[in-house]
């Protein structure tokens, strides 16, 4: 009986080793590709002006569709190119340049109203590919 008590504590024992070790294994990871992530938008949001200018027009041409008038949101690197771009694009007419808010690049757009708000932000891409693509990325880069 003791050695089958003893044989019992020892598995609990080796059980919660695990366990901890399988904790701090994903702790780590996670933490990496946390690290992961914030490169990736910091490294975005260092892309050439003219990127940014063709992302902002592309932007503003699917944002259209659903907010035809509205006040567009940027970052303050951007502002003059939005500024610009709305000056130039008579297409956009139904646009005026808004505040600048605290984002890594992209827009915000909203109805004049101030029903609808659409975020094309770069974190907000990038959100929506991280949830689709962690599982994945876990799996190459884990195992």
């Amino acid at each position: 009986d003791v050695e089958r008590q003893k044989s019992h504590i020892m598995n609990q024992e080796v059980s919660a080793a695990n366990l901890v070790v399988k904790r701090q294994l994903l702790n780590t990871q996670k933490d990496l590709l946390d690290q992961v992530y914030s490169v990736a938008l910091s490294s975005i949001a260092r892309l050439p002006e003219d990127v940014h200018r063709d992302v902002l027009k592309s932007l503003l041409s699917k944002a259209k569709a659903e907010i035809p008038e509205g006040i567009v949101h940027c970052n303050g690197r951007d502002s003059e190119t939005l500024n610009r771009i709305l000056a130039g694009d008579t297409t956009l007419k139904g646009y005026v340049a808004g505040k600048t808010v605290e984002i890594e690049g992209g827009i915000i757009i909203e109805s004049t109203n101030g029903e609808i708000q659409i975020d094309y932000s770069y974190r907000t891409f990038l959100d929506e590919i991280w949830e689709t693509g962690f599982k994945d990325a876990s799996e190459i880069l884990f195992g």
